[in-house]
């Protein structure tokens, strides 16, 4: 399908590029929420945060992210993108910010 964008007026196209992003992310909300159901609620996960691997368990899908914990009282948010490594090991990526890894 073509669409002539030279025809279109402004106030078209602000709607049209409005469709579009709509489109998108639900698109992408899909395809995170595809990824996330590759893990199950209590299975062991690993993540890489800026430091070091970190070996947790999942215990949350969250709208974009899963929530996994990892020693007492910690817990980190992770991004529905998740790269597995040897065909059995998963590392969920940290959301940024979304840790409180410190405490």
């Amino acid at each position: 399908m073509e669409i002539d964008l030279s025809l279109l007026s402004e106030t078209e196209l602000i709607d049209l590029n409005n469709r579009i992003i709509k489109r998108l992310r639900m698109i992408r909300q899909v395809h995170a929420h595809v990824k996330m159901m590759e893990f199950s609620i209590g299975e062991r996960v690993w993540f890489q945060t800026d430091v070091r691997k970190v070996e947790g368990v999942l215990v949350r899908y969250n709208k974009k992210s899963v929530t996994a914990r990892y020693g007492p009282g910690r817990k980190m948010d992770c991004i529905a993108r998740f790269p597995t490594q040897d065909g059995h090991q998963r590392f969920p990526t940290p959301k940024q910010g979304g840790s409180d890894e410190e405490g």
